[in-house]
């Protein structure tokens, strides 16, 4: 068994690609769009307020589908952070 680590994605900048997330929901690539529907469903999770700083908390589980959260977030320049 292995611990995958939580994310924590700033939500400005996940609402800012909500449209790519939206549109990659129904690609044909099944690891795609099971990618777009998770970060467009975070949204809706876990969500911390420091005054104008919010923050999303999320749980991507199975190693090759957390890997895969990250990389998309990395491809579109969303700010996030592994807690470990």
């Amino acid at each position: 068994m292995s611990y995958e680590p939580r994310l924590i994605i700033r939500k400005a900048l996940l609402d800012k690609n909500k449209e790519v997330f939206e549109e990659e929901q129904y690609n044909k690539n099944e690891d795609v769009a099971k990618v777009a529907k998770f970060l467009l469903e975070v949204n809706e999770y876990d969500t911390i307020k420091f005054d104008e700083l919010e923050l999303v908390l999320c749980y991507p589980e199975l190693s090759g589908f957390n890997k895969r959260v990250r990389t998309k977030l990395e491809e579109l320049n969303i700010d996030f952070r592994i807690d470990w």
